[in-house]
């Protein structure tokens, strides 16, 4: 496998021995046209470019780092020149001398990391990045995502940033960023309130930064929010024990979640090709009398009427969502 020098970083890297007056320093990096023979104060090769330069006075004395990756990668090969500012150059307060090792270049590679597209989720769903886009109720907030990166040292320290905005208005990007992501698990941030309205239609990017290298963003996700319940459902039964769920009209409904005792359920879905509203009846399973007969103290001191009639039903919206049942 090829690699190109743009792939690596190169740090100039300076240790200073002492300082005339640790309160006052100026140091610049220079790359210069290539030294053929030893220079001297007048003979110094022709300055080219100024790469990079410090003025802080803190941790004095120390060692200091200047990045010179652009003209590694440029050219390959480079003579560099270590020297004070031209506006100081008479001003001994800014004196150093290096220690004992002076200087060197340091060289790092660093694997770029990425998104991986099938790990972006929002409110657990997968992303979807072509209409029609999901409609998403509770947790329409939460984003998700997660990341690869090859450098086994970066795999735990991945910084994650997401961008969220209107469809309607690309330019208003909310950013939000979480730390200390790692690869084997997917980041999660929440939408503050008051930045999601309902029936509001939202694209996210998400990208992530190991430390030296951030990747490209993700593919664009797209959600609609829909955080209304359906209005209350319409029922009726008749002596048959058959219960017939009206959804009456709402066109937010997409199917009905009925049971015949608490905490058990049965999901009536509607297929695509009929009418989600139109009304569906059901039939209560007759019992067997032969199974399991209650005993004569348990068994009810009366014969079964309308009043023992129950169904509790839920409706389901078009965000997977229920309303709160209502029994019958």
């Amino acid at each position: 496998m090829s690699t190109s020098l743009t792939e690596y970083q190169f740090v100039q890297v300076i240790q200073e021995g002492s300082a005339a007056d640790c309160t006052k320093r100026a140091i610049e990096v220079w790359q210069t046209k290539p030294v053929t023979k030893t220079p001297t104060w007048h003979t110094r090769p022709d300055e080219i470019r100024k790469l990079d330069q410090i003025r802080d006075a803190s941790y004095c004395p120390g060692t200091i780092t200047f990045d010179v990756s652009a003209a590694m990668a440029a050219q390959g090969s480079v003579t560099l020149e270590i020297r004070v500012p031209a506006d100081v150059e008479r001003a001994p307060d800014y004196g150093r001398t290096l220690g004992w090792n002076g200087h060197s270049l340091s060289v790092s590679y660093d694997s770029p990391p990425s998104i991986l597209p099938q790990y972006q989720y929002n409110a657990g769903f997968p992303c979807d990045t072509a209409a029609p886009y999901r409609r998403v109720g509770y947790f329409s907030s939460l984003l998700q995502a997660r990341a690869t990166d090859p450098d086994v040292y970066d795999a735990h320290i991945l910084t994650y940033e997401f961008a969220v905005w209107p469809r309607t208005d690309p330019g208003s990007r909310l950013t939000l960023t979480t730390d200390h992501g790692s690869v084997d698990l997917a980041s999660s941030v929440d939408i503050p309130d008051g930045h999601l309205a309902d029936e509001g239609a939202y694209s996210w990017q998400v990208r992530v930064n190991d430390g030296a290298e951030t990747s490209a963003w993700s593919p664009t996700c797209s959600f609609v929010v829909d955080t209304t319940n359906p209005s209350p459902p319409i029922g009726t039964y008749d002596a048959d024990n058959h219960f017939t769920f009206d959804g009456h009209g709402d066109q937010d409904i997409r199917g009905f979640e009925y049971s015949w005792r608490e905490f058990v359920r049965i999901r009536l879905r509607v297929q695509a090709i009929r009418d989600p509203r139109v009304p569906r009846t059901v039939q209560r399973p007759k019992q067997n009398p032969r199974a399991n007969p209650a005993p004569a103290r348990h068994r009810p001191a009366c014969p079964p009427g309308p009043r023992h009639r129950r169904s509790r039903q839920h409706l389901i919206r078009r965000a997977r969502g229920s309303r709160q049942p209502t029994l019958w």
